[in-house]
């Protein structure tokens, strides 16, 4: 969504209507809703207020928000650059460390 231009408030609403749906239609479902990764790029600036709106939609839903910025941003608040080959997608560090950080919370 971000770089197509749409709108957060929009991603936010499409959201909501993913989890409100998850909800109706199969209510015991554990859902985990893992934060927008930092970017290395010029929608980077984009990126930590949208993952505040999904964290707050999370809380009020009671849904699990796995905030992976902690673990993939460099000094710099962009992606870490030994977790990735391109500035935006997971290399086999960043993958390996993804993994990890899902089976921590899968496991709980």
């Amino acid at each position: 969504d971000l770089e197509f231009g749409v709108a957060h408030a929009q991603t936010v609403r499409n959201t909501c209507l993913i989890l409100d749906r998850i909800s109706a239609v199969a209510p015991a479902t554990r859902v985990v809703l893992q934060a927008v990764l930092p970017r290395s790029d010029r929608y980077n600036t984009l990126v930590a207020p949208l993952n505040a709106a999904l964290a707050r939609v999370c809380g009020e839903r009671q849904v699990e928000f796995l905030d992976l910025t902690v673990h993939f941003t460099g000094p710099d608040g962009r992606l870490e650059p030994t977790m990735t080959d391109d500035g935006l997608h997971p290399n086999d560090v960043g993958h390996h460390r993804w993994v990890e950080l899902l089976r921590e919370v899968l496991g709980s």
